[in-house]
């Protein structure tokens, strides 16, 4: 039995704590800087991720930047697109109203149409060139793999010693070289889902580093990854249900209008006429504009993998907190839930990538 109770108490006490941090939130299972001190009495635990913040953790922090930098310009651009190409069409529609309504008046619709076309025009443009989402899902990946490969080489702190470990985890590194190229990405995800490899059953850990070793995963692996998987859901329903229930009441209003139409053109009311049919064929645009909105990232699938994804992880960390005791047992489990992480990353690359992307 460990020696190290105390110790280890203060070590879950203090992980749970940071993990509750708002500050840490994007950072907290990749950064262990703050947990060193805790990590002392652990050393055989607290080196390792120490050699592995100055190597890994490194390229994923640059690789997390840069794929959150991405991110954002291609959801300024698409929004920019969507929005300038839907005023457009409405404008398109409207000018014709006027023109028979309001002759004096046609060059405003007809300017706002141009500038609206100017903007998509140059949106558009720009996404191609630049292909913001191609360089987002390629640093994400990487990021990604990073974060795997982390969590891998904690599982392998039981198994290797520790200079096969440094020399197993610096070949994967180097295997992720040019791992960011979307064309790698599609290869990759398109690749079947491993089946996790059987690990040598050898503790070469002390009993207090590898319990250490359990918190550490269990909480920073886990815990934290089911949180970000409940909050993403939740966030992602709450962007996606307003729109969702506007779908059914456009098209009533739609078929209203062209109603509307109908009565006024039977009793001769030509400009209420023109106006209700040209709102008929708006309305539909502008609902067009909000599903290309979502489908440009999936939200409302993504929402729902989430939801899934959570719910594994909960159990999965249940197991883990169970079978701590039993290393056979905790090394299965840490390899069928890397495998099973692995499998929800290429889940997300495929999702992306059926994305009706607008630029």
């Amino acid at each position: 039995m460990t020696d190290r109770v105390e110790e280890l108490k203060l070590l879950e006490q203090h992980l749970l704590a940071q993990a509750a941090i708002k500050q840490r939130g994007g950072t907290f299972d990749m950064d262990d800087a703050p947990e060193a001190d805790v990590l002392a009495p652990f050393p055989e635990l607290r080196e390792p991720l120490q050699w592995l913040g100055e190597t890994v953790g490194a390229q994923w922090r640059a690789a997390d930047a840069a794929a959150m930098s991405s991110r954002e310009r291609h959801r300024k651009v698409s929004a920019i697109a969507i929005i300038t190409s839907t005023a457009a069409v409405v404008m398109a529609i409207f000018q014709l109203a006027v023109k028979e309504t309001f002759p004096g008046w046609t060059a405003i619709p007809r300017t706002i149409e141009a500038i609206a076309i100017a903007c998509a025009l140059l949106a558009v443009s720009l996404g191609l060139l630049v292909k913001f989402d191609r360089k987002w899902i390629g640093k994400r990946h990487l990021a990604e793999r990073l974060r795997m490969l982390k969590f891998r080489a904690v599982e392998q702190l039981f198994c290797l010693s520790p200079d096969a470990w440094q020399e197993w985890v610096t070949k994967e590194l180097k295997n992720l070289e040019g791992a960011d190229d979307y064309r790698a990405v599609k290869a990759w995800a398109d690749s079947a889902d491993p089946w996790p490899e059987a690990t040598p059953v050898i503790d070469r850990l002390s009993d207090s580093s590898r319990r250490a070793s359990m918190l550490h995963y269990r909480i920073k692996r886990l815990e934290f990854q089911a949180r970000y998987f409940d909050e993403r859901h939740t966030r992602y329903e709450k962007q996606t249900a307003a729109w969702r229930r506007l779908t059914l009441p456009l098209f009533l209003y739609s078929v209203l209008c062209v109603l509307l139409h109908f009565i006024f053109d039977a009793l001769h009311f030509e400009s209420a006429a023109i106006w209700f049919v040209a709102m008929a064929a708006a309305i539909p645009a502008i609902g067009g504009g909000m599903k290309a909105w979502l489908a440009a990232f999936e939200l409302p699938r993504s929402a729902s993998l989430y939801a899934a994804k959570h719910a594994v992880l909960v159990h999965a960390a249940d197991l883990i907190a169970k079978d701590a005791g039993n290393l056979q047992s905790t090394q299965s489990h840490m390899a069928q839930i890397e495998s099973s992480l692995e499998g929800e990353h290429r889940e997300w690359i495929r999702l992306l990538r059926e994305t009706e992307w607008f630029v």
